[in-house]
């Protein structure tokens, strides 16, 4: 379970097209932030709940978007207008608040 002291980061290189995102928790340990399909994943922030929010690229190197409950179950999105199936498109998300509400491009 998230705590306050717990610790998003936005990388952890596990391999050449292999980055994740990732909590580390006051204990030292780590948790990898890994979103089914997703070859890389940035963790744009974490609120008060314990949602991580951030964004992934999928096998096609279009971008999704990503919430990340504190039970460890994932919500994936993209805005609606957003280009996708375009290497380097599709969704970004930039932060989240204490309500859930996400911003991105």
């Amino acid at each position: 379970n998230w705590k306050p002291e717990h610790h998003c980061h936005r990388h952890q290189q596990f391999g050449p097209d292999l980055t994740y995102a990732f909590l580390r928790n006051p204990d030292g340990g780590f948790v990898q932030i890994h979103p089914a399909g997703a070859l890389q994943t940035s963790a744009g922030g974490i609120n008060d709940r314990g949602e991580i929010m951030g964004s992934y690229t999928d096998i096609g190197r279009t971008y999704q978007g990503f919430l990340r409950a504190a039970d460890g179950s994932y919500l994936e999105f993209d805005e609606p207008d957003a280009v996708t199936g375009v290497n380097g498109q599709g969704t970004f998300a930039i932060e989240i608040n204490a309500n859930g509400e996400i911003v991105g491009t």
